[in-house]
């Protein structure tokens, strides 16, 4: 499943954390209306939803999360997936990385 997000690249040029998942501007709000759409689902994801970095370290342009679905409300013998894998354009790693350096001479 290809999910895409409506916010524009620049946003990646952020320079602060954001309140969306892993700290990126991508909200669960937009994650769930984009992922619905894409399953042609009316089920929700429930208050058991989690996401777990699967990217740190690999990598400094995205953040890559496994989100395990909490599927609310499913028709019956629908099949939906269990967990996802969404990748976020961001510059948080490399800032990071780039924080964690000592000083240039």
């Amino acid at each position: 499943v290809l999910i895409i997000c409506s916010h524009s690249s620049v946003l990646m040029s952020l320079p602060v954390e954001c309140n969306g998942i892993l700290e990126t501007f991508v909200t669960w709000e937009e994650f769930e209306s984009n992922l619905r759409s894409a399953l042609r689902t009316k089920a929700r994801l429930g208050a058991s939803k989690t996401v777990l970095d699967i990217g740190e370290g690999i990598g400094f342009a995205s953040r890559c999360g496994l989100i395990t679905c909490d599927w609310v409300g499913a028709a019956e013998g629908e099949k939906l997936p269990k967990t996802v894998v969404l990748k976020i354009p961001s510059s948080l790693p490399f800032r990071k990385l780039n924080a964690s350096l000592p000083a240039a001479q």
